[in-house]
């Protein structure tokens, strides 16, 4: 064997790029941890909002439904329009 592969400073080299490959190992395992958590509290939120849109959806329908107006007019007492009269254009407002 080479007298260089047996030295101290092989050894020490050995170390480091192997101390240097843990360390990115790490680093990257940890970040694939933190954006698969990440990316399920996203769904989860999409997930809640969807539920909510379907729900605002359905009470939107049940508000425009002829029959809950009909009672919503009862309910706030307004009096139903008998004749309308639209006011002409005057051509002139003021006169100096």
């Amino acid at each position: 064997m080479p007298r260089w592969v047996d030295g101290s400073r092989a050894r020490i080299i050995v170390i480091a790029v192997l101390t240097l490959f843990s360390v990115a190992y790490i680093t990257k395992t940890s970040s694939a941890a933190v954006s698969g958590y990440q990316l399920n509290e996203l769904e989860n939120s999409v997930t809640q909002l969807n539920e909510e849109i379907q729900k605002l959806n359905t009470e939107s329908i049940s508000y425009s439904s002829i029959k809950n107006i009909q009672e919503r007019v009862k309910a706030t007492e307004m009096v139903a329009v008998g004749k309308i009269v639209h006011v002409a254009p005057v051509e002139v407002v003021a006169v100096r």
